[in-house]
């Protein structure tokens, strides 16, 4: 089923998120859900009301809030009180934003076709479409250029639910490549805000999934064999058309001039230097629309291109799951801790049993500090995968760090193909699928 069938085509890189942080701050109660207003009753602690707001709302927000000013009930929220021990900008870090989101292409960082995968298997490196650009593009409007595609959080105060809405995806160029013309919306899918508590938020991670009728499909083959298996394979196995599904990881914020020519902004910051440099900046696009600048966060991002195949849901992966059970130990060069894996995908095509790793284990950024942070994975340990009879685990197959250690990770875009003996075949139609940790006398992984 799905991108865990062959053929396929990679890609990877680097998204671009751009929310009007303002707008859904995640520490102080700025919004009423209940009355679709502003949260009248916190801005009156500030002076800031219905009547005033005019004059009063944009300063408040982009000036420091002392701790002291902080109503107790917020105070009282898990998790805020020790995250505001220090003045913090109600505005936060992208005042401007506009819900902008798509692919990353500037200087050296670029979002490309990475590989592809054979209809029979093996890795392919070396094709006409490998290393050219992928694109999301959103709605034209009327006009000859593209905007971006955008993001937007389906509740009015939660950030588990979010939508991204696009009018294209295109790979490679007039002479190589494919159009998809959007037939439906994205939705996250298994957001894992677990891992954040091994770092920040830069370790959560996410799927997205989307699906494109053959008929919402322009091919341009040239030479490309990635192109040409992928076409023949959804003719030959009555695919309804593509699938495209990418996890994303690996935020980071503040990277203006790195990743964009945006002035160079350090909104995370308590000092009251970078405090009083960010509120001037503000200050300066308020008075002036030509000031006016974005600071979005950026994520890496590996992607599979694929079938779509009858009885499939467009937006989220269909198909066998393993879910998260028991935590597992797991180490990196600085930290030794244990976490739950996340959800893992899984598809018997053949003699291959291939599984979607894409959000099942936790990475961590090698140089936290680094313009581009660079993500390695941490050592989990090795596993077998098999089959619970009642009492009875029978594997089927295992694999190890090396299986699934940043590079593989890149290399198929967190997919893993193992191979089945035909009896191993034969048992997985006979219980249900279990990852045990080899060596561990714990309950299972997964």
């Amino acid at each position: 089923m799905s991108v865990l069938n062959f053929p396929r085509i990679y890609l990877g890189g680097h998204l671009f998120w751009n929310p009007p942080t303002a707008n859904n701050n995640d520490m102080y109660p700025l919004y009423d859900a209940v009355k679709m207003q502003m949260n009248w009753r916190f801005l009156d602690s500030f002076n800031v009301t219905p009547q005033n707001a005019a004059s009063t709302l944009l300063p408040w927000t982009i000036a420091p809030l002392p701790h002291s000013q902080i109503p107790g009930y917020v105070l009282q929220v898990p998790g805020n009180a020790s995250q505001l021990t220090t003045p913090m900008i109600p505005g936060e870090w992208n005042l401007f934003g506009d819900n902008a989101c798509g692919t990353v292409s500037y200087n050296q960082i670029q979002s490309v076709v990475t590989g592809g995968e054979l209809p029979t298997g093996g890795y392919v490196s070396q094709d006409p479409l490998i290393n050219q650009s992928f694109q999301l593009l959103g709605n034209p409007f009327g006009s000859n250029a593209p905007t971006p595609a955008r993001f937007v959080d389906v509740s009015p105060w939660q950030n588990t639910f979010t939508a991204l809405y696009f009018d294209k995806l295109v790979l490679g160029t007039d002479q190589c490549g494919l159009t998809l013309k959007r037939e439906h919306r994205m939705l996250d899918r298994f957001l894992n805000f677990n891992w954040a508590n091994l770092g920040g938020l830069s370790y959560v991670t996410t799927t997205w999934q989307t699906c494109f009728p053959k008929e919402n499909l322009a091919w341009v083959i040239g030479n490309s064999a990635l192109l040409q298996n992928l076409q023949a394979q959804m003719e030959q196995q009555k695919a309804k058309g593509l699938m495209f599904r990418f996890s994303t990881y690996l935020t980071c914020y503040d990277r203006n001039g790195i990743f964009n020519n945006c002035p160079p902004i350090d909104t995370h910051s308590s000092s009251p230097e970078a405090l009083a440099k960010v509120t001037a900046m503000y200050q300066q696009g308020l008075d002036n629309v030509g000031d006016i600048f974005f600071n979005p966060a950026y994520s890496r991002t590996v992607g599979t291109l694929g079938l779509w195949l009858d009885g499939e849901f467009p937006t989220a992966p269909a198909g066998r799951r393993l879910i998260p059970a028991n935590p597992v130990p797991i180490t990196s060069p600085t930290q030794t801790t244990s976490a739950k894996l996340g959800v893992i995908s899984a598809q018997a095509h053949g003699d291959t049993l291939s599984l979607d790793l894409g959000n099942a284990f936790p990475f961590y950024p090698v140089d936290k500090t680094a313009p581009i942070p660079v993500a390695a994975k941490f050592q989990a340990g090795n596993y077998q995968i098999g089959i619970r009879q009642g009492e009875q685990f029978s594997p089927l197959a295992s694999f190890g760090y090396d299986d699934y250690q940043q590079a593989a990770f890149d290399q198929r875009a967190g997919i893993l193909d193992l191979p089945l003996t035909a009896q191993a075949q034969a048992q997985l139609q006979t219980g249900t699928l279990e990852l045990q940790l080899q060596g561990a006398t714990t309950p299972p992984a997964a």
